[in-house]
């Protein structure tokens, strides 16, 4: 394809300055170079009503990509998102790409960054203009454009992908637009998926758009996510799209990605008040300790210990602690763990020191790990020294 290779590679490059991988979906090393089986591929279908938004002059594609957008940043703890998206390639300006035989959808990494003091509309307005500008370089390939720099291999390591098309297109027979999905029940009832590439991805989300309504279809991998936490980002996803819909006055500031079904399951969740207990965490582990020693406390894939084994352990690090950190009392100590057995040593060995514990996920960004020592003003972490660890000790 006729694509300029200067330009492409400027407008990515720029475009994916200082872009940095989206923490969700999670994503699972051992899982990932796996071709996904039928029986790990699951599916959720949901109908999304939209109020006629023509005369904005925003489309519902805007709407759903603006809406994943804002729910991904959530979930990421980010105003600035990166996710995939694929798209049929039929309007870039290629000589003769109309003509051209076979597909020619591309999927690209799409970057949206949330202003909440910005109005609704004008972030709407600045999507769309993206995702126009973008379609002169969407040919470009993403094996090209992760190649352009550090930035750009992040952002196209994406674990969603967003996929929006005309309904009609499921039920192509003929003529140039290139249906990028087949439907959902023709799916189910073969057993497997079309491009199967694409669900190579924890999460993909279809929109499937007409005039009169939506649909969202969300595939995703249950090696990975739950489907209770793809039921609460099914009903989220509707939710803040027509929150953008209804309030384009409105700052994005305002739009909250919890709905009354988010309430609803607090309320369903939390329908039994526990007993209060008025002791401290560590001190009902001893507790535990004294009356069952030999009890099982923790069983995990790196070890398991006893209750006393545990609190022994737990003991001899909140000396080492308080004897070789000078940790104080209210203190905050970070820790950053795999999932491991020695996360729980520590969490319990700080209370013992009488500080406090506050998380890393390793598998955040750098920049966001920075940011969150920066807020803490931590001096001391607990780690198992694994690599997305190493921001800790710069």
């Amino acid at each position: 394809m006729n694509i300029d290779p200067e330009s492409a590679s400027k407008y990515w490059t720029e475009q994916l300055y200082k872009a940095e991988k989206a923490s969700f979906p999670p994503t699972n090393a051992s899982l990932t170079n796996r071709p996904q089986s039928s029986k790990s591929v699951r599916s959720l279908v949901a109908n999304l009503d939209l109020p006629d938004i023509s005369a904005t002059g925003i489309t519902k594609a805007t709407i759903l990509r603006a809406a994943w957008a804002i729910l991904l940043a959530r979930y990421c703890d980010t105003d600035d998102i990166c996710f995939g998206t694929t798209i049929s390639g039929r309007q870039a300006p290629v000589p003769g790409i109309a003509d051209m035989p076979g597909p020619t959808i591309a999927t690209v990494p799409l970057r949206i960054r949330l202003d909440r003091q910005e109005s609704v509309h004008s972030f709407l307005q600045s999507v769309q203009d993206r995702a126009l500008t973008m379609v002169e370089f969407e040919q470009y390939g993403l094996q090209n454009i992760r190649k352009l720099s550090s930035d750009a291999l992040d952002a196209c390591d994406f674990s969603s992908l967003l996929v929006i098309q005309p309904k009609e297109a499921l039920e192509y027979a003929g003529g140039r637009e290139d249906p990028i999905l087949i439907s959902t029940e023709q799916a189910l009832e073969t057993g497997e998926y079309a491009l199967q590439n694409y669900f190579n991805y924890p999460l993909v989300i279809q929109g499937h758009l007409n005039n009169e309504s939506a649909q969202l279809v969300l595939i995703y991998d249950s090696e990975i996510l739950h489907e209770k936490q793809i039921v609460a980002i099914s009903h989220q996803f509707q939710h803040v799209a027509k929150e953008l819909a209804l309030g384009m006055e409105l700052n994005l500031g305002t739009i909250r990605v919890a709905s009354s079904w988010d309430l609803q399951q607090s309320e369903i969740f939390n329908s039994e008040m526990p007993e209060a207990i008025e002791s401290c965490f560590h001190t009902l582990v001893e507790m535990q300790a004294a009356r069952t020693p030999d009890a099982t406390a923790i069983c995990a894939w790196d070890g398991s210990f006893t209750y006393r084994e545990l609190d022994r352990a737990a003991n001899r690090l909140a000396h080492h602690l308080m004897a070789e950190h000078s940790v104080k009392l209210d203190e905050i100590i970070h820790v950053c763990f795999d999932k491991s057995i020695w996360f729980f040593v520590s969490i319990l060995a700080i209370n013992k020191a009488g500080a406090a514990w506050a998380p890393l996920d390793p598998s955040h960004p750098p920049e966001r790990l920075r940011q969150i020592i920066k807020q803490t003003n931590a001096v001391v972490a607990l780690t198992n020294g694994i690599p997305g660890s190493r921001i800790i000790s710069e």
